[in-house]
């Protein structure tokens, strides 16, 4: 949160820079969660649309009242300034993909620069399906070794992202969004690993705090 209030001061002031990490914190802890959740049902037969449905069912009523709360804010900005502020198909369009938890092609949205111009943290939720949708797909399939190459993977892209001096906190944005799918692939499916073959390691876990804070601007 306080890392959101700097788009609302002036002076852009930065009271969490480091508060990006909350996000991957987030990541990690759902592939924690839906190991422990769903990795015995899929072991008795749960199938790829039944875990589905479930992930929508959870994900979906809170994700769909924010964007009646973002509709709310466009009516009463179009209430003060008129229809003009927005582009009529820009508006249809944003709406129709948010619905369909899209991201919004930029030349069609009312916010260019964000995945998810109606709700902007959005962008978190749809990668989270998208890994979600990996972890069904190949649940029963993702051994120690699967698991430890596509964590690996992500950390890898991770570190090069760094070196070559761009933002680790991408995601949100169109231009930063290069980021995002790293961050799920080393974030959710460390959780997991841990979940499945280091439950009760806090050496590992706090290792893998470490590592993720090396990666924090100073």
């Amino acid at each position: 949160m306080l890392g959101h209030f700097r788009e609302l001061t002036a002076q852009h002031l930065d009271l969490a820079p480091s508060g990006f990490l909350a996000v991957d914190l987030f990541f990690l802890l759902s592939g924690f969660v839906i190991a422990h959740a769903y990795d015995e049902k899929f072991r008795k037969g749960m199938s790829f649309r039944e875990f589905a449905e479930a992930r929508i069912v959870r994900l979906y009523p809170l994700y769909f009242a924010g964007i009646g709360i973002a509709m709310a804010s466009v009516g009463v900005t179009i209430a003060m300034h008129g229809l003009s502020s927005y582009s009529r198909l820009d508006l249809l369009a944003s709406l129709a993909f948010s619905l369909l938890f899209l991201p919004t092609p930029p030349s069609l949205s009312v916010g260019p620069d964000l995945l998810f111009p109606l709700n902007g943290p959005a962008w978190s939720l749809f990668y989270e399906l998208v890994a979600n949708a990996v972890f069904a797909a190949l649940a029963l399939r993702l051994a120690r070794r699967s698991l430890a190459a596509i964590f690996g993977v992500g950390l890898l892209a991770l570190a090069l992202l760094a070196w070559q001096g761009f933002s680790l906190g991408g995601g949100a944005h169109w231009d930063g969004t290069i980021a995002a799918p790293a961050r799920i692939a080393f974030s959710f499916f460390l959780g997991v690993y841990l979940r499945r073959y280091a439950t009760g390691s806090a050496g590992m876990a706090i290792s893998t705090c470490r590592s993720c804070l090396r990666f924090a601007p100073d």
